[in-house]
């Protein structure tokens, strides 16, 4: 399984960073690499959802380790790629 991680320091309190980063529809706001999230449940761990990147190519997603207002880990299966998409 590979993993990807990211590091930035800010001077923003815990519960505004958790207030942007904890909600999937808004990803595709402040991350270009997604086109679209949705999680049908509230964040807690066990949360399943759906994301498709900016390249078209779509994930499940799972996420884990919820403990607002600190952190949250997500996994992905996938990508599914739409039938119409050709690879080049």
């Amino acid at each position: 399984m590979k993993t990807y991680g990211k590091l930035r320091s800010t001077t923003a309190s815990p519960e505004r960073v958790w207030s942007v980063s904890s909600d999937p529809s808004n990803w595709s706001r402040w991350n270009t690499g997604i086109r679209s999230c949705e999680v049908s449940s509230p964040l807690v761990s066990g949360a399943t959802g759906r994301m498709q990147t900016s390249r078209g190519s779509k994930h499940t997603v799972t996420f884990a380790d919820v403990e607002p207002p600190r952190r949250f880990s997500l996994s992905m299966s996938g990508p599914s790629r739409n039938p119409e998409q050709r690879r080049s």
